[in-house]
């Protein structure tokens, strides 16, 4: 997984929770206890056994390339790594 994909979801995520732009401390804290929760929830249901839900097939797609340059690094120069691996990035703007 790519780490700010990572963080803008949990960013979104608490930002939903939240409902609006400016909370207090204490709204912040309270919604952040929830969203905690949730994921305390979700752990568990992968403690007892639950798979994950299936990734989309593009992050799948994706991941199988990137582990494909990662294991042919030494096949290749470091600008060539660099390419490829820029190649499957998408920067939001």
């Amino acid at each position: 997984m790519k780490t700010n994909k990572v963080a803008e979801a949990s960013h979104r995520r608490l930002q939903a929770q939240l409902s609006m732009n400016h909370p207090t401390i204490w709204q912040f804290i309270i919604e952040l206890k929830k969203v905690q929760a949730e994921r305390d929830l979700y752990y568990e249901f992968l403690v007892g056994g639950h798979e994950p839900p299936p990734l989309k097939k593009k992050y799948v797609e994706a991941s199988d390339r990137i582990l494909n340059l990662v294991l042919h690094f030494r096949d290749r120069n470091i600008i060539e790594y660099l390419r490829g691996s820029a190649h499957n990035f998408v920067m939001d703007h």
